[in-house]
């Protein structure tokens, strides 16, 4: 008995027995949800499937790029190691 007595006592009256029902209804619902994630989703996969396409077309332009140059400059260190012979032909000079 001293346990209860150690606790406040609080009384409440209400004026009147009414009471009031509040519902709540969800902003969205689940399929609508379910939808917008799923399309949230697959812009997300198209955008990282893109990038991920952009990122190889880089590398194959860096690497064509790369390949024409080294060959070029193989091919002309190749001709500039040729001997020319002089040629008899005459250069005319073009009138200005």
């Amino acid at each position: 008995m001293e346990l209860l007595s150690a606790f406040p006592k609080i009384n409440i009256y209400y004026h009147d027995m009414k009471y009031k029902t509040t519902t709540m209804n969800p902003k969205m619902l689940a399929s609508v949800f379910v939808s917008n994630f799923g399309g949230t989703v697959g812009l997300y996969n198209d955008f990282s499937i893109l990038t991920l396409a952009e990122v190889v077309e880089i590398i194959f332009n860096i690497s064509f790029i790369l390949i024409t140059y080294l060959v070029n400059e193989r091919h002309k260190t190749r001709i500039d190691n040729i001997p020319v012979k002089a040629s008899s032909i005459d250069y005319q000079q073009v009138p200005k």
